[in-house]
């Protein structure tokens, strides 16, 4: 009887113990995130990147997104601050509300994420994939 409630007990502490270390989905969005690759949805979008891929290419390579741990956001291009604005995320953490001055409301499916990689769907089907900066 003393080895069962033990062995509970154990258990009950290691669920315990992993659901405190990990780090909830929130956390892990809130840092600095580069733009690294953005596949579209749209044959039109497709043939629109592939006509301009030097434009392309330096667009992603000085595009970063500032996620606060407060809801707020800023977008950088070249380290300068170029747009502020909020985001959120639902219960579930499923999608990612994001509130940019001077731009309408998006909401982004969150495809992947990891301490790594952040990938989101876009509204236009773009799928968006940011890595740590």
């Amino acid at each position: 009887m003393i080895i069962k409630r033990r062995s509970a007990f154990l258990i009950a502490l290691a669920s315990l113990c992993l659901v405190a270390c990990s780090k909830s989905k929130h956390d892990l969005i809130a840092k600095r995130w580069k733009l690294k690759e953005m596949h579209s949805g749209s044959p039109e979008a497709e043939e629109s990147d592939a006509y301009w891929p030097e434009l392309a290419a330096e667009k992603l390579a000085c595009m970063n997104y500032n996620f606060h741990p407060d809801g707020t956001v800023e977008i950088l291009m070249d380290d300068k601050i170029k747009k502020n604005g909020t985001w959120s995320l639902n219960d579930s953490g499923t999608k990612l509300s994001l509130n940019i001055s001077g731009s309408e409301p998006e909401d982004w499916t969150i495809n992947e994420l990891r301490s790594d990689v952040f990938a989101v769907i876009k509204k236009n089907k773009t799928r968006t994939i940011f890595i740590p900066k």
